[in-house]
């Protein structure tokens, strides 16, 4: 039986048992005009009684929980973007009307990071695949601002083998690629005791980092690797094992390369050298039948992969700068000489052949790709753009409309591997090229602008909305994003 004061007081009628109406709440009583009339001065108002119980009757009280579920504060060092931006990058990146797998949304990512940006944590939803994709760059919650050695250390500095094997691939590749720059042997000793632990495809990202510091004592390890039961995997170790110096693989294709080469000396008083490479017969056949720059791809792949223009050079008995002057008027042995010349990592004499070129190379080089020269950290390869783009392009027209079809192509490859600004001079020959032409597709202006820096963007900007206003809508809409990133000093 309910023996609750308000229970008895209706089922024995107000009269009988009046209620105080102190225990009431508000709106159940009125104050009286006149409260000297009564003690308590006051009008009970049945109706408002009669809700309260029948509230009180339907609406029992939850039992008192166990435990309660908590979650961790959002905690970040990093200041969330300004909330001005947020429709902006979620047109731009977001998962129902952005993308995020194009350069741009490498780029975003890119100069997020550089400042220390955060995403609002209430677009997380919208932007699931751009995090998700980009998260080991992303300032998230946990990874804002560090360094990724700092990641997997203990406090006295040693390597904690326990987060080391509980990170996420994308945390263990940051750290190894940072160690085996600051520590090579002691990297090359943790990726020898993850490689039996990974699949096909990230063993083969870990044995690519061993291009990095590369030198003879990670012979051992790479001879171990040549039987594994990955195809790829034994390509790779098969490759670096070439740039190792007196490899087997690179006094072979040394060998080779060097017979198709022929030095002549012409003039009387003055003579003049001259260096010809003599492709094989499918590929010189296809210099005037089209399709050259794709074969010719193919072959340097095989032919020039671990080549070094030193000891080709030496081989030829001329001295580096007189191989690359002899060669000039031979575009195919520039191209070979350029590769050479990035296995080498000698940027000053890449530089030089590429200004010496009768024709732009770099189009073939980018087009050649980094990953075949080992060209694995941001630096190697943006000294290896820098060094390749330093000649002009020439100014579009109609007879060689298909260069330029290679010149985009190109463009977007170093955009999507980049995914951040070159230096001005080199950023502004391309675009000038590409804008110079009368089309241009939405890809390629958005590479554009990706590869240029952040003080030219404003300018580029409104060029291309004079040129191109159609095909520009997204290059435009990651530059407005840019300009009020950099612009907005105070956090949001």
């Amino acid at each position: 039986m309910n023996t609750s004061p308000l229970y008895q007081s209706l089922l024995q009628g107000l009269a009988r048992r009046p209620i105080d109406s102190a225990t009431l709440p508000a709106y159940c009583v009125a104050p009286r005009e006149t409260p000297s009339a009564t003690e308590q001065g006051h009008n009970i108002d049945p109706l408002g009684v009669m809700t309260l119980f029948v509230q009180a009757e339907s609406f029992r009280m939850p039992a008192t929980p166990e435990h309660f579920d908590t979650i961790a504060p959002y905690h970040s060092s990093g200041a969330i973007v300004p909330q001005a931006l947020r429709p902006d990058i979620i047109h731009l990146v977001g998962n129902a009307v952005g993308r995020a797998t194009d350069s741009a949304a490498i780029a975003l990512a890119h100069h997020l990071s550089r400042l220390g940006r955060t995403l609002h944590p209430f677009d997380g939803p919208k932007l699931r695949t751009f995090r998700q994709r980009f998260r080991a760059v992303l300032n998230e919650p946990g990874l804002e601002a560090q360094d990724p050695l700092s990641l997997l250390l203990t406090e006295n500095g040693a390597i904690d083998t326990t987060l080391l094997a509980e990170a996420s691939h994308a945390h263990r590749l940051s750290f190894l690629e940072a160690l085996r720059h600051r520590d090579p042997a002691q990297a090359r000793a943790l990726i020898a005791a993850q490689l039996p632990l990974e699949k096909a495809d990230a063993r083969l990202e870990l044995v690519s980092l061993l291009w990095i510091a590369l030198s003879g004592d990670d012979k051992p390890l790479l001879e171990s690797i040549r039987t594994d039961r990955s195809g790829p995997v034994r390509q790779e170790s098969e490759r670096i094992l070439g740039h190792l110096p007196g490899s087997a693989y690179a006094e072979a294709q040394l060998t080779d390369f060097a017979s198709r080469v022929t030095v002549s000396k012409n003039g009387l008083l003055r003579r003049r050298i001259t260096v010809s490479l003599q492709l094989p017969a499918d590929i010189a056949s296809k210099r005037l039948a089209g399709g050259f720059s794709h074969f010719m791809l193919n072959w340097v792949a095989m032919a020039c992969d671990v080549l070094s223009i030193r000891t080709l050079a030496a081989q030829l008995a001329l001295s580096e700068q007189d191989l690359v002057t002899a060669a000039s008027d031979d575009l195919a042995l520039m191209y070979c000489l350029g590769i050479a010349a990035a296995n080498d990592r000698n940027w000053t004499l890449l530089s030089l052949i590429a200004s010496c070129a009768r024709e732009p190379i770099w189009p073939f080089l980018v087009r050649y790709g980094f990953d075949k020269p080992g060209l694995r950290s941001s630096v190697d390869r943006l000294n290896y753009v820098a060094a390749i783009t330093e000649k002009p392009l020439p100014v579009w027209d109609e007879a060689h409309s298909y260069q330029f079809q290679n010149l985009a192509s190109a463009i977007e490859t170093l955009a999507d591997a980049l995914g951040m600004p070159l230096p001005e001079k080199q950023a502004s020959i391309l675009t000038d090229a590409v804008l110079s032409a009368p089309r241009a597709q939405e890809n390629t202006l958005v590479a554009c602008m990706v590869l240029t820096p952040v003080g030219q963007i404003g300018p580029l900007k409104r060029r291309m909305i004079d040129l191109h206003p159609d095909q520009s809508r997204r290059a435009v809409l990651l530059a407005d994003i840019l300009i009020k990133l950099y612009q907005e000093k105070t956090p949001s």
